[in-house]
């Protein structure tokens, strides 16, 4: 099976089994007060463009984001809010029957920006691999991946974890 990287905010044991979905779990429980309605709004988009447009593609709200190696993993952490993530090498269990290669910076309007008229374009772009920078590229896949080690500096302060 193939070899990815993969950020969660949890410790993870080896051999642990991350399932698609959990994402799109999160969001879909979003209320009034509690919740990230900006988030929910771009990935509302994201979806209803990859419906209509890119049948073919998974769902973000049912796929595993994965990265494609150690340096895009790191790339990827760089962000602030990432901080408390931790990185894991994992395996696909199986070889996924659906599979996208984006670049994350295309799924997310530039800060400056205003979005609400301009995200169906993001999306757009997003789901045809437009602007895709090597350091930038996610992978979604609709199968589950096994944990085979925490790859994180961060990930030797948490107790029962080795890198």
């Amino acid at each position: 099976m193939s070899i990815y990287y993969h950020c969660a905010p949890i410790p993870l044991a080896p051999g642990s089994v991350i399932c698609p979905g959990n994402f799109g779990r999160v969001i879909r429980q979003y209320e009034p007060n509690f919740g990230n309605y900006p988030m929910a709004f771009r990935e509302r988009v994201l979806e209803d463009v990859r419906a209509a447009e890119f049948p073919e593609k998974p769902s973000r709200l049912a796929a595993i984001f994965l990265l494609p190696s150690y340096p895009v993993a790191e790339k990827y952490l760089e962000a602030p809010e990432r901080r408390s993530l931790i990185m894991y090498e994992v395996e696909t269990i199986q070889e996924p029957k659906l599979l996208h290669v984006g670049d994350w910076l295309m799924a997310l309007p530039e800060d400056d920006q205003a979005y609400f008229d301009g995200m169906s374009e993001f999306a757009r772009q997003y789901w045809q691999g437009q602007s895709l920078d090597v350091y930038h590229q996610e992978i979604l896949v609709d199968v589950p991946v096994r944990v085979l080690r925490a790859r994180t500096a961060n990930a030797s302060r948490l107790p029962g974890m080795s890198l």
